[in-house]
């Protein structure tokens, strides 16, 4: 008989070295965004900061999605990668709502999407809309190392194209989770068609809904400012959702659709 006290120390220990690894990783790291301070973005790979570090240290990393994570954030255009244990937080939540169908808008290397969908059961499914096929390349090795390849369905087109062609395909209020990570000046564009697409009671999660900080700065009134700021307040006084604004990485909203 297999001794599962056994089986679940080894498991332990495996997660442990992955996040040991996590922060040999970070303090080792050599290169211009470790050097820097950004001010307003709370990404726990963008500051040297040693509470930063030590959420890494307490969180569960998938090894192979951290492999990804690293290759993601050394790109030119790495910030726009999600924090590690934003990733972590949603493979969490689409566990907790037993998600089964689930959007990943904006996939850049496909941190995001590797990561809801290890959150999913099989058969489960993640839709992912990116824009640049070039960037969503460089994730497919690792959701094959990961085994999670047939649950990602990568579609290469304009995110609100996408929306508006499963809608006109019947699949309207059969989604449990939509996560946005896109076009920051096009956020409210996005909000209508993820409500339809959405069942009731689930959710919508939107990334960098605090923008690193220029949402409350008057001064800073550029596009893509805007654009998360209008998504915010819409959803602040659209009644059919309840929200929560979380100041986790560069702020996470979630709309539950009542």
């Amino acid at each position: 008989m297999m001794d599962w006290k056994i089986v679940a120390g080894v498991g332990c220990a495996s997660l442990a070295a992955a996040g040991a690894g996590y922060l040999v990783y970070r303090l080792g790291q050599k290169s211009a965004r470790s050097d820097q301070r950004f001010p307003g973005i709370d990404k726990t790979y963008a500051t040297d900061d040693p509470i930063n570090l030590y959420i890494i240290d307490h969180t569960t990393i998938n090894p192979v999605l951290m492999k990804l994570h690293k290759l993601s954030t050394s790109h030119s255009k790495g910030l726009m990668t999600t924090a590690i244990e934003q990733d972590t937080f949603l493979t969490l939540l689409t566990k907790s709502v037993n998600a089964k169908k689930v959007i990943d808008i904006g996939m850049f290397f496909g941190c995001s999407a590797m990561a809801l969908a290890l959150g999913l059961p099989d058969g489960g499914k993640v839709v992912g809309l990116e824009i640049n096929s070039e960037y969503i390349e460089n994730g497919k090795p690792f959701f094959a190392e990961a085994g999670i390849s047939d649950k990602i369905d990568i579609r290469i087109k304009d995110a609100e194209e996408g929306l508006s062609e499963m809608i006109k395909d019947g699949e309207s209020g059969t989604y449990d989770i939509a996560f946005l990570d896109a076009f920051k000046q096009r956020y409210p564009f996005y909000l209508e068609p993820v409500h339809t697409l959405l069942r009731p009671g689930g959710l919508f999660v939107i990334d960098n809904a605090l923008f690193h900080g220029r949402v409350i700065d008057p001064q800073v009134d550029d596009d893509s400012t805007r654009g998360v700021r209008r998504l915010n307040n819409m959803l602040k006084n659209d009644r059919r959702f309840e929200i929560v604004l979380l100041k986790v990485a560069d702020g996470i909203l979630i709309a539950r659709k009542l």
